[in-house]
């Protein structure tokens, strides 16, 4: 079972960014209900959550960058605590839509190194990234993550091979992925 969210669309047609989500399970995909909010692409990305009880947080949009988070009960988007600060391009990890962490990504044009938690009510700030960088790939719970690779742009980018864990408490660099 997996889900695929928002996005932006590409010619022909192209109308921006997308609302739509689709379901998948095992053999096909299947358009379901739309995002509740405004579309974007960019949002926080990673393995998070389950068919039935995910999160879409932050993205970008001809508007901006946005702060809007959305809970997915396996039926219908509703609007969640809205995120920290407008942001986009960041990991995201968790077991469910209720149990997140977020790291790294973009804010006021700036790559962060902030890390998050949401408890379905409400964010804390955890401890920030070792390596400050956008677009990585986001593993494990709210409590016991990894975050790996990801880029420093302006270019010419820099590219990592970087991985980090989350304990719950800290996060400390790990072996590295052999290609950045």
């Amino acid at each position: 079972a997996a889900l695929g969210v928002v996005g932006f669309t590409t010619p022909p047609g192209a109308t921006g960014n997308s609302v739509k989500t689709e379901e998948y399970d095992g053999t096909t995909w299947s358009e379901v209900n739309n995002v509740s909010g405004a579309g974007r692409s960019g949002p926080y990305l990673g393995n998070m959550g389950i068919q039935s009880s995910s999160l879409l947080v932050g993205g970008e949009n001809p508007s901006g960058i946005l702060n809007l988070v959305e809970e997915y009960d396996g039926t219908n988007w509703t609007a969640g605590t809205v995120y920290p600060a407008p942001a986009y391009g960041g990991a995201i990890s968790g077991a469910s839509g209720t149990a997140a962490l977020t790291s790294g990504g973009v804010s006021g044009g700036a790559i962060i190194n902030t890390s998050n938690t949401y408890n379905g009510t409400s964010w804390a700030a955890n401890p920030t990234i070792n390596t400050t960088r956008c677009y990585m790939s986001g593993f494990g719970t709210s409590t016991a993550s990894l975050i790996t690779g990801g880029i420093l742009p302006p270019g010419p980018n820099t590219y990592y091979d970087k991985v980090e864990e989350y304990d719950g408490t800290s996060w400390s660099e790990i072996a590295d992925i052999t290609t950045a």
